[in-house]
């Protein structure tokens, strides 16, 4: 091979290099997919599960996970409240760095809710749940919560539930 094409053949493969580059980076920071803040590629990564159930699964834990926190909450807002599942803020927690991926080998969601006191300013709050299990497996039928994050008006957090 002369110089000349030594020098085409460096030129396709840095054209190569940097396209696949872009096509990676557009894939994994592409937009939320769905609203539970899942990309694509993490769908297709967690092998692309039914996300209605997905949804319904990590509601449901999530739901009663929050009903036994109920006092901590109404010490939070300072008497009765309001909380509601609200999904049309998950570009928001997801902005906040919140983020729902499929994590190495299992599912890390964080559902969005609204809380709203009675009296007050209103909170966000990013419930997280893993299907993780010990032994580095997953069980998506055994989801838990890791933690509640609640978020101010000022979207600072505010307390953590445990």
């Amino acid at each position: 091979m002369n110089a000349k094409q030594k020098l085409f053949w460096l030129g396709i493969g840095c054209i190569a290099i940097v396209a696949f580059g872009i096509a990676a980076y557009v894939l994994q920071t592409r937009g939320a997919s769905n609203d539970l803040g899942l990309t694509r590629s993490d769908l297709a990564i967690g092998g692309l599960p039914d996300v209605e159930a997905l949804r319904a699964k990590t509601k449901a834990v999530a739901d009663a996970y929050l009903g036994q926190h109920e006092a901590e909450l109404k010490e939070l807002c300072g008497g009765q409240f309001q909380l509601t599942s609200d999904y049309s803020l998950s570009p928001k927690i997801r902005a906040l760095g919140y983020r729902s991926s499929f994590y190495y080998y299992c599912w890390d969601i964080y559902l969005p809710y609204s809380l709203q006191p009675n009296s007050g300013s209103a909170y966000t709050v990013a419930v997280q749940l893993s299907d993780g299990t010990k032994g580095n497996t997953r069980d998506p039928d055994k989801f838990r919560v890791l933690r509640a994050i609640m978020i101010d008006q000022k979207d600072l957090s505010t307390r953590t539930l445990k």
